[in-house]
């Protein structure tokens, strides 16, 4: 494995699976670089990996299509892009702060990604994918008379009207209507809000 400086190339337009020519050789970028904790240990440290992994500017990896020879002072020449929209610091950013499933499955889906770096994704999308379903579980039905309130929502808002006009709301205090309106069962909530739209 060979490090290269180069100039004029950067995290932000650099993309997955770009292929330069450089000399005689053909590489083709394949993933970002993970940081290792031989960064904190050569800056003595310990947070030196992780703050390279959040900022993004990690370098990057290639792999070689064509072998050849290499110089210093080779100019490196674009000769593919297929993925303009995919650059080294989006794909940084599906690790640090996944914006979507989607965007996940996007990333998972470019043929050029190494396995490696894959492997990473698929398990920011299994974490995403969990917490969406526990928050469908969470999710209550919503009362028909009022499309964007749940059973429950509804029924304390009836509630606190009913006590407000009957100037009684100093003595029962806002919590103490949700609390009691979280056990009233959703069939009861229903009756309940539309007899209070009814009258």
């Amino acid at each position: 494995m060979k490090n290269f400086v180069v100039s004029g190339l950067h995290e932000d337009n650099v993309c997955v699976g770009d292929r330069y020519k450089i000399g005689s050789t053909l590489l083709e970028v394949s993933q970002p670089r993970k940081p290792c904790e031989r960064l904190s240990h050569n800056t003595k440290n310990e947070n030196t990996r992780e703050v390279i992994r959040q900022s993004g500017w990690t370098g990057w990896y290639v792999r070689v299509i064509e072998e050849g020879e290499i110089h210093q002072g080779d100019e490196l020449i674009l000769q593919h892009r297929p993925y303009p929209e995919w650059t080294i610091r989006r794909l940084n950013t599906q690790l640090s702060a996944p914006s979507s499933i989607a965007e996940l499955e996007e990333a998972l889906a470019i043929e050029e990604l190494a396995p490696a770096f894959k492997r990473s994704i698929n398990s920011q999308l299994h974490h995403l994918q969990q917490a969406a379903k526990k928050m469908s579980a969470k999710t209550t039905a919503l009362c028909p008379c009022q499309s964007s309130l749940s059973y429950e929502d509804c029924f304390a808002d009836a509630f606190i009207q009913a006590i407000c006009f009957q100037k009684q709301r100093n003595n029962l205090c806002v919590p103490a209507i949700q609390r009691l309106c979280s056990k009233i069962p959703p069939i009861l909530c229903k009756a309940l809000c539309q007899a209070n739209k009814r009258y």
